[in-house]
Parts: C-alpha cells; structure tokens; sequence
C-alpha cells in the first residue's frame, strides 16, 4: 500500500488496551508523542543516504509501463499530513508542484530515475528525519546531530552485492558496512583507499557520539 508516497508493511502501532501497571512500550502515534515531548531529552543523531531508495528506483527499469501507471496517479505524492482531499483542487494543485519540482517539463520514464529516486528519498526517508529533528529541537535542549551520508563506494552493502545502479550516491543501508563488520566483505582494501578512510571516519563519528554526546 502506498500513501502520500509512503510504502507501508508493517509498522508500529500505539498499545490503547492494557491493564493497569503494564510496561507499555509505545503509548500514542510516535509523531504525536514527538510533539507533545515525551521522549528522552538526550543526545540524538538521526540523517539519511542521499539516494536512498536507489536501488528500488533503478528497479522499475525493468518494467516501463510502471512508469506510465505512476504518472497517471501522480497525486499519491501528496502527504496526507496536509489533510487535503483527493481529488480537490488544491490536492491536485500541489500534485502538480510536485511533479515540477522533481521533473520539471520531463515525463517520468527510465530517463528520469534518478529523479524519481530523489524524489522518493525525500519522500521516505528525509521528510521523516526533518519532522523529527524539528520537533527534537522544539521540546529539547540536548544536542542535535543532523547528517547526510554520500560517499558511494565499493564497500557500500549494496554494491557489496552487486548493485550495478549507474546513481552516483549510496542506497538504504550502504552506510551500515562502513560502521560495523560485515562478513560479505571478503576482499580487504588498502589502508589509503577512500573506502577505508571513509570507514575509520564513521566508526571515530559514531564511537566519539556513544562516548561524549
């Protein structure tokens, strides 16, 4: 299912019926609970990969009619947190702002992944990490850290496993193999390659904001 250009499987879901002196994990819709500052005012870290749903996007290559089904029902891109109808004026409005945004006058076809690829990025995964830095920094004092992962190199999961995606920038979860050990990787890399120094960069980010905040 796909709403306002978010894929949805599994998600978490607020526990409404409990007994009186159960632990209850979560209370209420996290983003409500953000709002409303009922979270742990500590440190917190939080950014994303610049292309992270390259390989998805780079996927639909293979079926080009998926392109045309996609252009047809381009108002799905609407966030529903705007709480517009579908089908109204406005919502179609801002469909088509959209659509500018990212594609300008161009069709979407396999010509235009890598937009659609920034697109759905934004969508998934950066929309996310904004709304929740915005609310952190409304109800908290403590440290922020906002990052953008780019460096797209041979240690990334994903070309790890063979991802051949002409998309310069690093997938979902390309960053994880530079922070911790990875048993796919079976070729070690020279201690001056990019790819090693991009690693001893990330662990010495990670390990310095375990130890200090």
């Amino acid at each position: 299912e796909k709403n306002g250009g978010e894929e949805y499987s599994f998600v978490a879901t607020s526990e409404s019926s409990v007994s009186s002196g159960d632990v209850v994990f979560l209370p209420d819709e996290p983003i409500k609970m953000m709002q409303s500052g009922q979270f742990n005012k500590v440190p917190y870290i939080i950014g994303a990969n610049s292309e992270e749903y390259r390989e998805s996007a780079t996927s639909l290559n293979n079926t080009p009619s998926s392109w045309t089904s996609l252009s047809k029902s381009f108002e799905r891109y609407v966030p529903l947190d705007l709480g517009l109808e579908r089908g109204s004026e406005q919502s179609l409005q801002i469909a088509e702002k959209i659509r500018k945004f990212y594609f300008g006058d161009q069709n979407m076809s396999t010509s235009t992944v890598p937009q659609f690829c920034d697109m759905e990025t934004d969508i998934m995964f950066v929309k996310g990490v904004y709304k929740t830095s915005t609310e952190f920094v409304a109800h908290s004092d403590a440290p922020l850290y906002n990052y953008q992962f780019c460096y797209d190199g041979r240690l990334g999961v994903s070309r790890v496993h063979g991802s051949n995606s002409t998309i310069y920038g690093p997938s979902h979860t390309d960053e994880l193999s530079y922070i911790f050990y990875y048993t796919a990787v079976t070729t070690p890399f020279p201690e001056n390659s990019t790819e090693m120094i991009t690693l001893r960069r990330m662990v010495s980010i990670w390990t310095n904001f375990a130890k200090t905040g």
